[in-house]
């Protein structure tokens, strides 16, 4: 008689190896990372704008087909420009770097809101509350609504022109946007993770001096594109990210441009 042996049910893991394998998944966790391209001369930007502003002139006064009969070498106009213009590409291309910045959480943004806070307001505010609209009103209270939606906005305007001409507005507005910076600054040095230049990487850390000195160093220009990157991080959809169709647009777009 032969014995049927029997299979053994498979172990299931204990409570305390599945804490275990969540725990240093979460530890090798990374938080999202974005990146742009930041250009240590961003002058050219502007020699490249004007020439092709340029050649597109030049270009217009030619004609299509004696265009295309130039020969190789020729030193019109538009030859000399076509060369200007491979060197400023080049010259862009030697200067151009890639920053990467990861996405901040909420307590980052906590945090700084805390380290730079808001200046209170030091001249009167405006405090009159919108009048509230009457349920099924009457005829008659339609007209006392009216006329108590035409004081608050007179009101609001005497108001609007008391603060214009006020130092005190002019003094708070100016406190407001330099926290503002501040947030910017320190939101920059949090995020920043790395710049590569050549495929290699030349810096991991930025210092708070630093990121002060950036709208000297890189221009107000690409310091706003910086801080859009950053926002980005935080709002980014993984799933569509990563998608085939994502890879698909991604392709056809560096084919565009």
């Amino acid at each position: 008689m032969n014995a049927t042996a029997e299979t053994p049910a498979a172990e299931q893991p204990s409570q305390d190896l599945i804490d275990q394998t969540i725990d240093q998944w979460l530890a090798d966790g990374t938080a999202v990372q974005v990146s742009l391209d930041i250009y240590k001369d961003a002058s050219l930007l502007g020699e490249l704008q004007k020439w092709k502003r340029h050649y597109g002139r030049e270009l217009a006064r030619h004609d299509k087909e004696a265009d295309k009969e130039r020969l190789v070498g020729e030193t019109s106009e538009l030859a000399n420009l076509e060369a200007l213009g491979e060197d400023l590409l080049q010259r862009l291309e030697k200067s151009r770097t890639t920053w990467y910045f990861k996405a901040l959480t909420a307590t980052d943004e906590s945090e700084i809101a805390t380290l730079f806070p808001k200046p209170e307001p030091d001249f009167p505010q405006f405090t009159h509350p919108y009048p509230e609209r009457p349920a099924s009103a009457t005829a008659e209270q339609i007209v006392e609504y009216s006329a108590e939606v035409q004081a608050y906005l007179t009101a609001h305007e005497m108001y609007k022109n008391m603060i214009d001409r006020s130092p005190e507005v002019e003094k708070y507005l100016y406190a407001v946007g330099e926290v503002q910076r501040k947030r910017l600054f320190e939101r920059i040095r949090r995020s920043f993770v790395r710049i590569e230049h050549n495929g290699k990487t030349v810096k991991e850390s930025l210092t708070r001096e630093q990121v002060n000195a950036l709208p000297r160093s890189v221009g107000e220009v690409q310091l706003v594109k910086i801080s859009q990157t950053i926002s980005h991080a935080a709002q980014i959809d993984m799933d569509a990210t990563v998608s085939p169709d994502f890879l698909l647009d991604s392709s056809e777009e560096d084919q565009d441009s």
